[in-house]
């Protein structure tokens, strides 16, 4: 018999003392994470000249080349050989352009050193990188190598493996082979064509995959999710890659009132596909995850359980009135972080009326008009951050909006509900932060912005309040407990010793930023 995986309650015990820490991440191998060594793709050894009444800065990785892909940073070091005496510092930048330096280096003239910066100073988590950045001051230095660590967490022996045809029938033979109480299942890498919906039988239960290389393909156009849990708790999906529908697919209204032709009203193959629905569960993980290119909803989270989604890569899910990344609905424990989002109608959105309330933090949500189809997707340049009327309370923080090559309406859009947002970096916006309708007790404050017409603007009928904090606030702990590495639904206490780099991080294919660096070791 097994034992049934760690509550809620204990697991916050057990992530605070074994794995990467909401108060101070770990950076030292242990028993569920490896510490591996990558290298910057487009770094190339350069000259930096120093000056001395000064520091001067330089670039390591080109800007935007890291950003899209959330990693799990724990340290980066650089090479450096001075030509005479210099000071030197190194620094991690994330998406919303904070610095965090390491500490300052004194070379002597022609010395050869290494200098770092460790994400241990920061007391949090970074998951997504604008630059790595030296600063010298003094003698021209030679810049000769950039290595970046992360942490990638250990992986548990699977109790089933998915193995026959490539679909969903031999998917659904793997977890129902679990039993009652649940366990692990590993879906090799492949495509998977779902010809049916895949269902989670019961409590306890991780899958994982190969990452990008562990394709779930949708077969259907209509408002169905590939994987579907419903009414279960302690459920972890990660290292998948979910694939909706090429993006020249009918994405049009099919609706008479909205169609732009009358060949398109009422037309079968309109995308409406969702990737996966968590339907009134509770204590859920879906992390390291790949969603793309479905058309009413990436990944939609009904009911008041615990969900967390992290690090996740979100990409052109679009339909006209649709287009969701993440959707929640009549949630009240959710927690969106260190994901990011592009090309979406709207990465997050509140659903109408079912009093959603949610966490939206430290992600990343940018558009590209020339990402997208030039015979459609006029709505791509609608908000990111969207709050229907009828929701409960967002809590949002900490993140970066961009549209590149056009003007977004606006990033955040608040129509009828409460929220505190504040440490957004906006850019390329008519407004920054919108608030309409019934909206009350709004508080936005301490957000920066770029190119953007109006910070602010309100047409609300309750009380908005704009560059101020309110007097009961407090920050929620981040990141969230289960955003953490070691938890692992189903596996009982057998050790973790699976280490695949390769599949924990997800972001587009053709710039992944890093290339593995093996040692003996790994």
């Amino acid at each position: 018999m097994k034992t049934l995986c760690i509550m809620a309650g204990s697991l916050l015990l057990l992530c605070t003392s074994a794995c990467i820490k909401p108060e101070l991440p770990v950076a030292a191998e242990d028993a569920s994470v490896a510490l591996v060594e990558y290298r910057p793709v487009e770094f190339t050894p350069m000259h930096a000249d120093g000056v001395q009444e000064r520091e001067r800065n330089f670039n390591l990785t080109p800007i935007g080349d890291l950003e899209r892909t959330p990693r799990d940073y724990v340290r980066a070091t650089v090479t450096i050989r001075s030509t005479g005496a210099a000071r030197v510092t190194i620094a991690f930048v994330d998406i919303i352009d904070r610095e965090l330096r390491g500490r300052p280096v004194e070379l002597l003239p022609n010395q050869e050193t290494e200098v770092s910066v460790d994400i241990r100073q920061a007391g949090r988590p970074i998951s997504m990188l604008r630059t790595v950045r030296l600063y010298v001051q003094g003698q021209p230095v030679e810049v000769l190598d950039l290595r970046i660590v992360c942490a990638v967490e250990k992986l548990p022996e699977p109790d089933a493996i998915v193995q026959g045809l490539k679909d969903h029938t031999s998917i659904q033979a793997a977890l129902d082979s679990l039993g009652a109480d649940g366990g692990v299942v590993y879906i090799p890498a492949g495509v998977y064509q779902i010809g049916a919906q895949v269902m989670v039988p019961c409590d306890n239960v991780t899958i994982y995959g190969e990452g990008q290389a562990t394709v779930l393909k949708a077969t259907w156009y209509d408002a169905r999710a590939l994987l579907m849990m419903k009414g279960k708790s302690n459920i972890r999906v990660t290292r998948l890659r979910f694939m909706g529908w090429p993006e020249k697919a009918f994405r049009g209204y099919t609706e008479k009132a909205h169609a732009a032709t009358l060949q398109d009203v009422g037309r079968k193959d309109n995308v409406m596909t969702r990737a996966v629905d968590i339907d009134d569960c509770d204590n859920v993980r879906f992390d390291h995850c790949t969603v793309e290119l479905f058309g009413h909803t990436g990944l939609l989270i009904r009911g008041e359980g615990l969900v967390v989604v992290d690090h996740c890569f979100f990409q052109k899910n679009f339909r006209y009135g649709f287009g969701y990344g993440v959707v929640p609905d009549a949630t009240r424990k959710c927690y969106i972080e260190d994901n990011s989002f592009e090309n979406h109608r709207h990465g997050v959105a509140g659903k109408a009326n079912s009093r959603a309330t949610y966490t939206c933090r430290f992600n990343r949500f940018v558009k590209d008009i020339r990402a997208v189809p030039t015979d459609g997707w006029s709505q791509v340049n609608s908000h990111e951050i969207d709050v229907h009327h009828g929701c409960g309370w967002l809590y949002s923080h900490d993140n970066y909006v961009e549209m590149k090559n056009a003007r977004m309406s606006s990033a955040v859009a608040l129509r009828g509900n409460s929220a505190w947002v504040w440490r957004h970096l906006i850019v390329n916006t008519n407004i920054g932060i919108r608030v309409m309708g019934a909206s009350h007790d709004v508080w936005a404050w301490d957000n920066s912005f770029r190119n953007v017409d109006r910070p602010y603007s309100s047409t609300a009928t309750g009380k908005v309040h704009f560059d101020r904090k309110p007097a009961n606030f407090a920050e929620i702990p981040y990141p969230h407990a289960f955003n953490c590495a070691g938890w692992w639904p189903g596996a009982d206490d057998r050790p973790l010793r699976i280490v695949r780099p390769d599949a924990q991080f997800h972001g587009p294919a053709r710039a992944p930023g890093l290339e593995f660096v093996p040692t003996s070791a790994n």
